[in-house]
């Protein structure tokens, strides 16, 4: 029995051809840098205001803002790629 392709499943509709075997291999493997680490970004920047509002040191806040906006934009890739 024969797979199905795309073509065989949606006829009339052209489709674009699709990635390489080698890039989806690739983006594979940056699956848990792009979607786990804008989490632990997010997670630390957490407990780094919870230090913050606890000590009263400044430098934490700092730190916890940065891990957001961090976090932010790893989040965007992490988007883009799917």
């Amino acid at each position: 029995m024969k797979t199905p392709g795309a073509n065989d499943l949606f006829p009339g509709i052209d489709l674009p051809p699709s990635q390489s075997f080698g890039q989806m291999a690739i983006i594979g493997r940056l699956h848990p840098l792009l979607i786990h680490f804008p989490i632990a970004l997010v997670v630390v920047a957490v407990v780094a205001e919870m230090r913050a509002t606890i000590t009263g040191d400044e430098r934490w806040h700092t730190m916890a803002v940065g891990n957001m906006r961090a976090g932010a934009a790893f989040a965007l890739v992490a988007v883009v790629a799917g």
